[in-house]
């Protein structure tokens, strides 16, 4: 009998051969899964930053974007009433204590926002009822796409992610910005006793601006802060969207010295000095539509530290300094992006200024009117 009789097809020898040379079957064995597991998790390695990297870029991009149709509405108000738009706008003829209009809501018009302007009733303060629907209508260009909140942190009110600039550091160049409160208000009579003119104020011309307005800020991110109750330190993720007060700062009332050492406080500040951020206070960013000229953090920012430090109150003044900033705090421009803020400059251009900037340079760029000569590629 020969050898392919023995090993007919059919049979069970055959079969049972066939199956132990392998046959037609085929498999991985475990050491060649696990390779190619390995090779699969070095390539996600690899792209998944790369195209973390590529979105951030696009988020950056579209916040740059933003700030520019912020900078364009302004030039549009500018040429239709000849001023800048103030940080805090009384426009009503008996007054309104407190919160009033927020130079956001000036330039709606330009903004393509017409009917949500007519929507709002300058006659009474953006926190009545009848402002209502304005202040909890969220509007994209207001809100950079890194910033990353999770929710407004004072609901229903939408929130702002770009705010004017004030000018800085502190008292030391008291409102020397672009984005300030008006020279000329209505005599509500309980704010006499603080309230005198001062031509650092506006209303301001683009004429007013004499650095430069290619070397003047008009806007600059914040983060939108955390929720009033909330408790930070320091070296948290959300620190930049606090308001802190350092236990042992030299209180800011004007003069250079004190100005410097209030700042060098709030920069030295460790995470055993958490702040609270208490009923009264605000957080920054959290009502669009809001703005009163103590209450600092809600709209405006100070060319006080550097891009992405912290932000302190002082610890002395009224609850008014305490509370929002006031003119005496650091409130400084933050940002979601990496190494630094997008800047919106009196021109309408925006430029990316790293967290690395010289401290001059950016007091320099924050003031309207001071002399400072500063390069092209200084920031």
């Amino acid at each position: 009998m020969t050898s392919s009789a023995h090993f007919r097809r059919g049979s069970t020898s055959w079969k049972s051969w066939t199956k132990w040379d392998g046959g037609s079957q085929s498999g991985f064995t475990l050491i060649e899964l696990l390779v190619v597991v390995f090779v699969i998790a070095v390539l996600i390695a690899l792209i998944l930053p790369a195209v973390q990297a590529a979105r951030e870029a696009a988020r950056r991009l579209q916040c740059a974007s933003n700030l520019k149709q912020l900078g364009l509405a302004v030039h549009g108000y500018h040429d239709a009433n000849g001023v800048l738009p103030a940080q805090s706008l009384y426009l009503a003829s008996n007054c309104v204590d407190g919160w009033t209009q927020g130079w956001t809501l000036a330039i709606l018009p330009s903004l393509e926002q017409q009917p949500l302007y007519n929507a709002h009733n300058f006659g009474v303060g953006p926190d009545r009822a009848e402002n209502s629907t304005t202040a909890s209508t969220a509007l994209n260009i207001l809100i950079c796409p890194s910033d990353g909140f999770n929710s407004p942190p004072d609901p229903p009110r939408a929130v702002l992610s770009y705010h004017g600039n004030l000018g800085g550091p502190g008292v030391f160049r008291n409102w020397a910005g672009t984005i300030v409160p008006p020279s000329t208000r209505c005599p509500y009579k309980p704010y006499k006793r603080w309230w005198k003119p001062d031509p650092n104020l506006g209303f301001l011309r683009f004429a007013s601006i004499r650095d430069g307005l290619s070397n003047t800020a008009l806007f600059s991110e914040k983060l939108i802060g955390i929720p009033v109750g909330s408790i930070d330190v320091v070296e948290s993720v959300n620190a930049r969207r606090a308001l802190f007060a350092p236990a042992a700062a030299v209180p800011n009332t004007g003069d250079p010295v004190r100005t410097i050492a209030f700042l060098q406080a709030c920069r030295s500040m460790s995470g055993s000095q958490a702040s609270p951020v208490s009923s009264g206070e605000y957080p920054g960013g959290g009502r669009w539509t809001y703005s009163f000229p103590w209450h600092v953090s809600n709209n405006a920012y100070t060319h006080y530290n550097t891009p992405n430090g912290l932000s302190c109150r002082s610890t002395t003044g009224s609850k008014d300094d305490v509370w929002g900033g006031g003119q005496t705090g650091v409130i400084t421009a933050t940002s979601g992006h990496p190494s630094g803020v997008n800047v919106c400059l009196s021109d309408g251009s925006v430029k990316f200024v790293k967290d690395a900037v010289e401290l001059r340079v950016w007091w320099a760029i924050g003031t309207r009117n001071q002399g400072e000569i500063v390069a092209g590629d200084a920031y």
